[in-house]
């Protein structure tokens, strides 16, 4: 099972469609379950990848995080600090 968001709200579905455009501000936009259990959740903003304060995808195991991946403006960061510091960046262009 699929719930997911976009800017016109919250579904949910067996199967995510494939015109479906991704967003939310607070919290991931999609997250996937199997039997009510939550296994994999993904943060997008305006359908990219995109997480500001931790990793944008994370895979669960017994409810305990086992794989996440960091994304920002949908480019993926394997250096953790690498992320941490265009996120700073991006932060304080905006200011």
């Amino acid at each position: 099972m699929y719930i997911y968001f976009t800017k016109d709200g919250e579904f949910s579905a067996n199967e995510l469609p494939e015109d479906v455009e991704l967003h939310r501000d607070s919290g991931p936009a999609l997250i996937r379950t199997v039997n009510d259990k939550v296994v994999s959740e993904k943060w997008y903003k305006n359908n990219v990848l995109h997480r500001a304060d931790g990793p944008a995808v994370s895979f669960f195991n017994h409810q305990c995080i086992t794989r996440r991946a960091y994304f920002f403006n949908g480019k993926h960061y394997l250096d953790i600090k690498k992320w941490e510091a265009e996120v700073l960046r991006q932060t304080f262009e905006l200011i």
